[in-house]
């Protein structure tokens, strides 16, 4: 068996063919975390999505743009079998995104991430201690108003 790398990259893509699986795959990690909580911003104007939790935050940036592994801890990985692809959703869904967590920032451009340039992880005063901070740009959810609800239906942490 082989991988073509660069097509898995390019085709993964269309593996979510809703484009609000991208707000339920950030709820889900944000649940697997631990959150207590979760916020949801949505500007249909400026096309910005911000999705902050109380969880346990991020340990390794890495894990979060690794594809096809799980940065889960091993319960985490017994019961729910993640996939390893849910935060991919982010790189394709937008141009921009800047994660925060754990006093820590990554701020990039989601073509060249996909382009594989490097990404640095800065030491941020701005970044939670607890929990995470998930700000999209040009992400286009111009119904997310009115369907946030029905995502939210059922959903085990209050949002």
């Amino acid at each position: 068996v082989r991988i073509n790398d660069e097509g898995s990259l390019r085709n993964q893509r269309f593996a979510f063919t809703d484009r609000f699986t991208l707000v339920s795959e950030l709820l889900q990690n944000a649940r697997r975390a631990g959150a207590r909580s979760i916020t949801v911003d949505h500007d249909a104007v400026t096309r910005t999505l911000t999705v902050r939790d109380n969880g346990r935050g991020i340990d390794d940036f890495q894990k979060l743009l690794t594809f096809n592994e799980s940065g889960w801890d091993e319960p985490t990985c017994e019961a729910e079998n993640p996939f390893g692809v849910g935060f991919s959703r982010c790189l394709y869904a937008t141009s921009r995104c800047i994660v925060k967590s754990r006093g820590q920032c990554a701020d990039f451009d989601t073509a060249a991430a996909l382009a594989r340039t490097p990404i640095d992880v800065t030491e941020s005063a701005e970044a939670p201690t607890e929990g995470t901070q998930i700000e999209l740009h040009g992400v286009d959810l111009p119904d997310l108003a009115s369907r946030i609800a029905t995502l939210c239906a059922g959903f085990p942490v209050p949002v």
